[in-house]
Formats: C-alpha cells, sequence, structure tokens
C-alpha cells in the first residue's frame, strides 16, 4: 500500500509537470502567431519534437516501427493534429483568456467519456473536484467578469472549444491505449511523429506562408522540445495509472501557469479574481490527488 501511494504521488508530479509546460504554451504560442503560420507552427512544433523523441528512441533501441501504423497511433495522431490545428487557429482570432476557458473546461466532458468509454465510476470525491475545478478556471480566464467570454470572436471561441473537445477524446482514447502497450515513451514518440505526418497535408492545404522570421525561431523550439517532446512523455507516463478523469481535473493547473508566463512574456498582471480562481484550481488538484486508492 505505501509503495502504491509512492507511484499516484509520482504520477500526480508528473501530470502536473506537463500541465505547468503545457500552461506556459499559451503565452509562448501566441507570441509565435505573431509571425509563424498557424497552422505551419504546429507542423514545426511536432516535427522538431518527433525528432528530437525518435533519436531518444534509436539511442536507447527502443524505437518500435510497428506502433507507427497501429490503428490507436493513428487515431490519436489525427485527433491530436486536428486539435492543435483549431488551437493555433483559433488563437489567432481570439482572446488567449477564451481560449484558456473553452479548452479547459474539457474536463467535464472527459468525465463523461471515460464513464462511457473506460466504465470509469465517477465519485462525488471527483464531482467535487470537477465543479471547484471548472469554477477555478472560469475565474481565471473570465477575471470573474462571465460576460467577456461573449466579447471574442465568435469563430475563434467555437475553434478553441472544439480542439477541447477533440483533447478530451484523445486523454480517454489515450488510457485505454496505455492500458494495452507497455512502452509509454514510444506511445508518446509515436502520436508526436503521426501528428507531425498529419499535419503535413493540412500544412499544404491550409498554411499561408511557411516562412519563419527569426524572432519566431525561439517559440518553435521551446514548444517542440519542452511541450511536446518532454511534456507529452511526463503526461503519457504519469496517465497510466491515474484515472482519465482525475488527470483532467490536474492538469486545470494549465491555466495557472498560463498566467504566470502572460506575466513574464506579456507583461500581464493577475488581477484579485485570477488569485482566486487559481486557489480554487489548486483546491480541485488536491481533491483528486488525494482520493483513495
Amino acid at each position: 500500500m505505501p509503495g502504491l501511494m509512492a507511484d499516484q504521488r509520482r504520477d500526480v508530479a508528473l501530470l502536473l509537470m506537463a500541465g505547468a509546460i503545457w500552461g506556459s504554451s499559451f503565452a509562448v504560442i501566441k507570441l509565435g502567431l505573431e509571425t509563424v503560420d498557424p497552422i505551419f507552427f504546429a507542423l514545426l512544433r511536432f516535427s522538431l519534437g518527433g525528432a528530437v523523441m525518435a533519436l531518444a528512441m534509436l539511442a536507447m533501441g527502443r524505437f518500435d516501427r510497428r506502433l507507427l501504423t497501429s490503428r490507436p497511433i493513428i487515431v490519436l495522431s489525427v485527433v491530436n493534429a486536428s486539435a492543435f490545428a483549431l488551437q493555433n487557429v483559433g488563437l489567432t482570432m481570439t482572446t488567449a483568456t477564451n481560449a484558456a476557458l473553452l479548452i479547459n473546461i474539457n474536463v467535464g466532458i472527459v468525465a463523461i467519456l471515460a464513464a462511457v468509454m473506460l466504465k470509469e465510476t465517477i465519485t462525488s470525491r471527483t464531482i467535487y473536484g470537477l465543479g471547484i475545478g471548472l469554477a477555478g478556471v472560469i475565474v481565471i480566464s473570465t477575471e470573474g467578469d462571465l460576460a467577456s467570454v461573449l466579447r471574442g470572436s465568435s469563430l475563434g471561441d467555437l475553434l478553441a472549444f472544439s480542439a477541447g473537445v477533440l483533447w478530451a477524446f484523445y486523454v480517454v482514447y489515450m488510457k485505454r491505449t496505455l492500458e494495452h502497450e507497455e512502452d509509454v515513451l514510444m506511445i508518446s514518440t509515436a502520436v508526436v511523429i503521426g501528428s507531425a505526418a498529419f499535419l503535413v497535408p493540412l500544412t499544404m492545404l491550409l498554411a499561408k506562408s511557411t516562412a519563419v522570421p527569426a524572432s519566431g525561431l525561439w517559440t518553435v523550439l521551446y514548444t517542440g522540445i519542452v511541450c511536446t517532446a518532454l511534456a507529452y512523455m511526463l503526461h503519457n507516463a504519469g496517465l497510466r495509472r491515474v484515472r482519465a478523469t482525475d488527470s483532467a481535473v490536474i492538469l486545470l493547473v494549465e491555466p495557472i501557469f498560463g498566467v504566470l508566463f502572460a506575466i513574464l512574456l506579456l507583461q500581464e498582471w493577475p488581477s484579485a479574481s485570477t488569485l482566486a480562481g487559481g486557489a480554487l484550481v489548486l483546491l480541485s488538484i488536491g481533491i483528486v490527488s488525494r482520493r483513495a486508492p
């Protein structure tokens, strides 16, 4: 039992680190999209991340070509690539605030899909965590003003929400895939490579430019190496023993780090309502992560 609890704490820590890294990506992507096409940006990010991860797998002798053409990996890759394309395009038409809210609302969708696809029970503790976490995300993303959601571009908001719906399916389907595959690192690598492959035709069809000015290069490097190669491995490693619904609540840490990086990179300081929302998100994470085994 002590060993199991230690493993659970480690898995929660891994998910928290992945969420923190992905939270930092909102501000970085927003900066990158000022000079790089949104679809091409996604292709560059996953191509770089996939190359780094593939080299690591080859160096360790763990590269498994079989996974690249397996049905679960293809499904996950298509869903993931589509979600990132929608998110990036949406971010060019709406605010990062609205995008953060509408993407993170998917925690409720994860709970429903997990109950249907994985037969996960929705416990009272999980419901409390969902409710408190969603309340925190709403407060952070709207600065306490719910009407602010309606003031962004409706199309950009719709694209961001659609990305969140796709990622809800991604989380649950990835959880199911990890139950049947042993090598978490290679699964992560296969999904990133597959996402890059699917983004190639999307870029050819939809991208308006393939230019990468020097000023935007660092954003591609950061999101490719840190937010993709590192974060995907952390997330999948943590997801193995954590319920899909609980992992979605834990990842509500994303908006908190989104605010922190907005301060560092965009000089956007949080208000009292943002700090209050962050406290609610931390409370929800604590509730879920202390769930009895």
